[in-house]
């Protein structure tokens, strides 16, 4: 019965090796995944950082646009009280010197 006794072992030891081996396995699978969600979660922050800094040019670029008009339209009055003088000055030589 030793010898019986001793082939039970071995195939303990060998069921315990497997499911060791089995253990393992998973805990790298395990790894990957987490690997796998990890990378998902950079790529989501990553597009949502993108969309937000898009936003933000599109903001800025509507606020530059907003301003550049605001100064047309101070610039665009004294522009045509010039261009309207200079028009009045060039019909008589007299006004030139008034608009001077």
């Amino acid at each position: 019965t030793s010898w019986l006794s001793d082939i039970t072992n071995i195939h303990v030891s060998l069921f315990i090796l497997a499911l060791q081996a089995l253990a393992f396995h998973m805990v790298l699978q395990l790894a990957e995944v987490q690997k796998h969600f990890e990378r998902q979660e950079a790529q989501v922050a990553a597009a949502r950082l993108n969309k937000l800094e898009q936003e933000r040019a599109k903001q800025r670029q509507e606020r530059i646009e907003l301003c550049l008009g605001m100064v047309l339209q101070h610039l665009k009055a004294p522009i045509l009280l010039m261009k309207s003088e200079l028009s009045v000055s060039d019909e008589d030589p007299k006004n030139a010197v008034q608009v001077l």
